[in-house]
């Protein structure tokens, strides 16, 4: 499995943490593992570890459709989901990152791009 699924109890925080290479249906239904867990535990708060990510190609018209989606299944939750994603290592992986980002802010989801665990936790602990 190219991803795992933790809660940080402590923080009440989701975290994905993605590896290698993931097909956007395995984003998909990863997304649709962290809105149950979400549900079970009282949570909106998203950490996205990407850090491990590779892509060798650009994915622009995957990540936008990954960007609409994630908006048509966010907007059944009933508090804003606030997603702290950390950026690949990888340059190209990275670049797609940055293209879902905007996807996402367009569609009016708060989510922000990271370079390290440590700003990403911050951001998602302030009011």
């Amino acid at each position: 499995m190219p991803y795992t699924i933790t809660h940080l109890e402590e923080k009440n925080i989701l975290e994905a943490i993605y590896r290698g290479r993931v097909k956007p249906t395995e984003v998909m239904t990863a997304i649709t593992k962290l809105l149950f867990l979400a549900k079970k535990h009282k949570t909106n708060l998203f950490l996205i570890d990407c850090l491990e990510l590779i892509d060798d190609k650009a994915l622009v018209f995957e990540n936008y459709k990954l960007g609409v989606d994630l908006t048509k299944i966010t907007q059944k939750i009933p508090e804003q989901v606030k997603d702290a994603i950390i950026l690949p290592r990888s340059p190209q992986a990275a670049d797609n990152i940055r293209f879902f980002e905007t996807v996402a802010i367009n569609r009016g989801l708060n989510i922000r791009l990271f370079k390290n665990r440590e700003d990403a936790l911050e951001w998602l602990l302030e009011n």
